[in-house]
């Protein structure tokens, strides 16, 4: 079953910049400038057991 936090994708929108990749001028820490992380939802395999 596809995880629900991320659709099956894996991945969700990093909290800390919204996505975009960068923040307060800078590249986003957390996410490293992709503006995506890995779901804890699904621990970034898209299912859920």
């Amino acid at each position: 079953m596809d995880c629900y936090k991320c659709n099956g994708n894996g991945e969700t929108d990093c909290g800390h910049c919204s996505g975009k990749g960068h923040h307060d001028g800078g590249e986003c820490h957390r996410c490293h400038g992709d503006g995506a992380i890995s779901c804890h939802g699904c621990a970034g395999s898209g299912l859920l057991d």
